[in-house]
């Protein structure tokens, strides 16, 4: 199947010449192979990751013969560079929103011609282009903006001819990061990012509604009593899964935690805190007293039976956690949602019916007692999503991917 080129890093130690390796690793182009699918992907966030091997697993189940191979675009161009860019990331969406929604939205319509885009499209310039003579890919699927600009623009200038520059936009809104008019071919979540794409000049007949990509094991029916069990959920209470990303990236996590550990509503609460330990270990210690104690837990790869067996879910609003849900028909409370993206991810849920948002703590319990005792608000919001959602989304994704390329 594929390979991820996602490189661990270990922790710095000021010894050289160990330090001055670390800091400057082999280039990630030398373990690249010949292939016929090359993904680019970027680790800010999961989802983008995630996107990738779902499309990757469509692949391999339709086409078992292809080559795939799948690279972290910024770890390619600067691996120190990008080590610094997702921890400013991460800080400041956690510390500083209004910085980033103000960024987020001063550049949200700016053209592709533009100068920022013309030097975000000759990032990794370089890199980029040995990579693609080494892998020779048919196809380079990019689930994340900027490589994917950096690809279509080689491709503008013909330095791409043999490649098809395919790009998954992975939110329900669009930001103009995601335009390039020399993108192949987009694979969009649904139809509002299709006709913004079509507003923003990109040819229809070049842009498929297939959804975000998410594990085929979301079309599988899932057994929720068994589910509910495994989770220690009994009669009578009302399950909720808490997801705050897969970098413990919701802002106010703790907090919500501790008032819906004690909600005076009937809650058995399970909390998923990704790959933050610290988040992990201190939600454990909190929380084993509360009146509501919570299990919670780490990274799970498999969330498909904690959205089945959940009655709410209480979420980010990333696109693939969003896509996952819908998919689930899980009933969503989306809780502070990152500016900028994933705003307008919860005001697309908002728009369709498809989930509560709570913007503040007082409104996550209060979205979260009214569900917890009115089953038919539960069932209202579940079938929404339930007509929203593409659980064979990925399937879906990659016919039009092999289509476009001639397999």
């Amino acid at each position: 199947m594929d390979s991820i080129a996602i490189r661990p890093r270990p922790p710095l130690r000021l010894r050289a010449p160990r330090a001055l390796a670390r800091l400057w690793p082999r280039p990630l182009w030398e373990g690249v192979r010949p292939s016929d699918v090359l993904f680019l992907v970027a680790t800010y966030g999961n989802g983008h990751v995630q996107a990738a091997r779902a499309l990757a697993e469509a692949a391999h189940h339709a086409h078992p013969g292809l080559e795939l191979f799948t690279l972290d675009f910024f770890e390619l161009v600067n691996p120190v560079l990008n080590t610094a860019a997702r921890m400013a990331y991460l800080y400041s969406v956690r510390r500083a929103p209004r910085l980033w929604r103000e960024f987020y939205v001063r550049t949200e319509r700016i053209a592709p011609d533009s100068f920022l885009q013309q030097r975000l499209y000759h990032l990794g310039r370089s890199a980029i282009r040995r990579v693609l003579q080494a892998a020779r890919p048919r196809v380079v699927v990019s689930t994340h903006p900027t490589p994917g600009g950096v690809v279509a623009q080689l491709r503008r200038e013909g330095l791409l001819p043999d490649s098809l520059a395919i790009t998954v936009v992975t939110d329900f809104v669009l930001h103009s990061q995601w335009v390039h008019p020399s993108t192949d071919l987009y694979l969009v979540a649904c139809d509002e990012v299709a006709s913004e794409l079509v507003e923003r000049g990109i040819d229809p007949h070049r842009i498929r509604v297939s959804g975000i990509p998410i594990r085929r094991a979301f079309v599988q029916p899932i057994d929720r009593e068994a589910a509910r069990a495994r989770l220690g959920a009994g009669p009578g209470q009302c399950l909720v899964v808490v997801l705050t990303g897969a970098f413990g990236m919701m802002r106010g996590a703790r907090e919500a935690c501790r008032r819906l550990a004690n909600h005076p509503a009937p809650l058995r609460l399970v909390v998923v805190t990704g790959h933050d330990a610290r988040l992990r270990e201190t939600l454990s210690q909190e929380l084993a007293e509360a009146p509501r104690p919570a299990r919670v837990l780490g990274y799970v790869e498999d969330m498909r039976e904690l959205m089945a067996a959940a009655d709410v879910v209480v979420t980010k609003a990333g696109g693939l956690t969003v896509s996952e849900a819908l998919a689930a028909g899980a009933t969503m409370v989306v809780f502070a949602p990152i500016p900028g993206q994933e705003e307008g991810n919860a005001a697309y849920l908002e728009r369709h019916g498809a989930a509560r948002v709570a913007r503040s703590l007082a409104e996550l319990e209060r979205h979260v007692g009214e569900l917890a005792t009115r089953p038919d608000l539960r069932l209202e919001l579940a079938r929404r999503a339930r007509e929203l959602g593409r659980p064979g989304s990925a399937d879906e994704a990659w016919r039009s991917v092999a289509a476009a390329a001639g397999w």
